[in-house]
């Protein structure tokens, strides 16, 4: 059987009650709650994992760095729950739209599938270019799915060990919470499938490469494909350089509608002024220090 989950803070919980909405009546999901008390009957809380370093993370990590972090220890406390057999990760942000038996079919005869943040090259645009992935990551940590197995089980007791105390947000010293460790998967373990599938986990950070449009009530990818799932999380920030790569690539109108749908979720306190987040802190010294080392080192301007 396959359990999908998420893992947030009490502020983040109402995104996930449009995941929830959006997986199949029949499907069993869990919410891994890092910080805060939400008393439902799908939300596990950290505490119930014994986590032996919690003190120290919960110390060492601000809330965004401990949410990542806590992710591969929620992924092994699901994957060893009766009659389970498959683990799917989405961030709380996540929409799915089409049929995600396709999930479970890849991990058939695998142990561990990711998504490329990237499926082509690119040319530089306004938000950096290639060399923005590779300090940040090549594979999106928002999506993973896991079979269990010894190298599932070997693949999150090393990612495990290092979002224990290195998970913090410092590209400098080759972090970026839980995902740069990522790059490493697919060369120290075996049964590691990447799907290279443009309709799977689209976002802000792929929307440069791929166009929504409308058709008969389906979202299609770049004219041809039904979209699979859709991540959030950077598209509801309001910016001026995210509007404009939400307009150009046709995705304005299905961020539109995830925003006012959000609005109507009903929750036990009020996160109406957490909607449309301001940029965060790190995000904005993270764009001005990438900005600055593209600037300095290309022949050409950036341009779209």
């Amino acid at each position: 059987m396959t359990t999908f989950f998420t893992v947030c803070s009490a502020e983040q919980y109402p995104f996930t009650q449009l995941l929830g909405k959006s997986l199949p009546a029949n499907a069993r999901f869990f919410v891994g709650l890092v910080t805060g008390k939400i008393a439902a009957t799908n939300v596990v809380l950290v505490e119930n994992l014994a986590l032996p370093n919690w003190h120290e993370m919960r110390q060492r990590y601000d809330d965004h760095a401990l949410i990542a972090a806590c992710k591969p220890f929620f992924a092994e406390y699901f994957l060893q729950q009766p009659n389970t057999s498959q683990v799917v990760y989405f961030d709380p942000t996540v929409q799915i739209f089409g049929d995600i038996a396709l999930i479970s079919k890849e991990l058939e005869n695998v142990s561990i599938v990711f998504t490329p943040r990237l499926l082509r090259p690119m040319r530089a645009v306004n938000y950096g270019d290639e060399k923005h992935f590779l300090n940040t990551g090549m594979y999106d940590a928002g999506f993973l799915a896991l079979q269990k197995s010894q190298d599932t089980t070997a693949f999150l007791r090393w990612w495990q060990a290092r979002s224990n105390n290195r998970a913090a947000f410092d590209l400098c010293h080759g972090q970026n919470h839980d995902q740069l460790w990522l790059n490493l998967a697919p060369v120290y373990f075996r049964g590691v499938k990447i799907i290279k599938n443009q309709t799977w986990n689209l976002g802000l950070h792929n929307l440069h490469e791929r166009v929504l449009t409308r058709r008969g009530g389906v979202w299609l990818v770049n004219g041809q494909e039904p979209l699979l799932f859709f991540n959030f999380r950077e598209c509801v920030i309001r910016d001026k350089s995210v509007a404009e790569i939400l307009e150009k690539n046709g995705a304005n109108a299905l961020v539109e509608q995830y925003l006012s749908q959000l609005q109507t979720v009903p929750t036990i306190f009020s996160v109406r002024q957490k909607l449309n987040l301001a940029m965060p802190a790190w995000k904005r010294w993270l764009r001005q220090q990438l900005t600055a080392i593209v600037e300095g080192i290309d022949h050409f301007p950036l341009t779209y």
